[in-house]
């Protein structure tokens, strides 16, 4: 990775706390401090499982797959079609779990996900960065 990539990891973490944050502000939920420990198989299934099982489909079966039917394609410099198509198809499939506007908001941490896989061709740092949002979302924001 390049140290311009390594500026846009950082971004990427940084930009999770941020969304928490605001979003718990606006939407002012209960804040449990022990909601991993009410139901734990179920956060950790949500945190862990469902980001470790969607990354190894989205980001090691789809995207190289379109990626090799794209020729490698770039929207701009960072973004690759394949992710970009990737991460339409994420968003589209969590219509089934989410309201629509979740579901849409889905897309853009999609795109960092696709994006860290095209930047280290690797998918477990995707899955630890999709790891990490989840933890935020359903410990801070989500009444599991």
């Amino acid at each position: 990775m390049t140290s311009k990539d390594r500026y846009l990891l950082g971004a990427a973490i940084l930009a999770a706390p941020a969304f928490w944050l605001g979003a718990y502000l606006y939407w002012n939920p209960v804040f449990n401090v022990s909601r991993p420990f009410e139901h734990p198989w179920k956060f950790v299934v949500l945190v862990v499982l469902v980001p470790l099982i969607e990354e190894y489909f989205f980001r090691g079966v789809v995207q190289p797959y379109l990626r090799q039917r794209t020729s490698k394609t770039y929207i701009g410099q960072q973004l690759s079609l394949a992710n970009l198509l990737t991460s339409i198809l994420f968003s589209l499939l969590h219509l089934f779990q989410h309201a629509a506007l979740w579901s849409l908001a889905t897309f853009f941490p999609s795109l960092v996900f696709g994006w860290l896989r095209d930047r280290t061709g690797r998918v477990w740092p995707a899955a630890a960065l999709h790891i990490f949002y989840n933890f935020g979302f359903f410990y801070f924001l989500a009444a599991i």
